[in-house]
């Protein structure tokens, strides 16, 4: 879908599919920042490589505190499989 002669962000930035906001406050930071972005109905080529730039950022800082949480716990494929299965990571 087209906003003001540019491709519609939500269809770039996450494959069509609005993030999902079940509490994670970093997907909230990477939908405020899109949101902000996209306030107004237009979104310059240039804004969008800094909101891709942001959200790979966030995306760093909580694969960095998973990582850190993955090691706390033992880390193994058994403890992650669990994490998974039971909503802890």
């Amino acid at each position: 879908m087209m906003m003001g002669g540019q491709p519609d962000p939500s269809m770039m930035m996450g494959g069509g599919q609005p993030p999902e906001e079940d509490g994670d406050p970093f997907q909230k930071i990477i939908a405020a920042v899109r949101a902000a972005v996209e306030e107004d109905g237009t979104v310059s080529p240039s804004e969008m490589v800094i909101v891709e730039q942001i959200t790979t950022l966030v995306a760093k800082l909580q694969a960095g505190r998973d990582k850190e949480q993955q090691a706390a716990l033992g880390g193994g494929p058994a403890t992650q499989f669990l994490a998974r299965k039971f909503g802890g990571g």
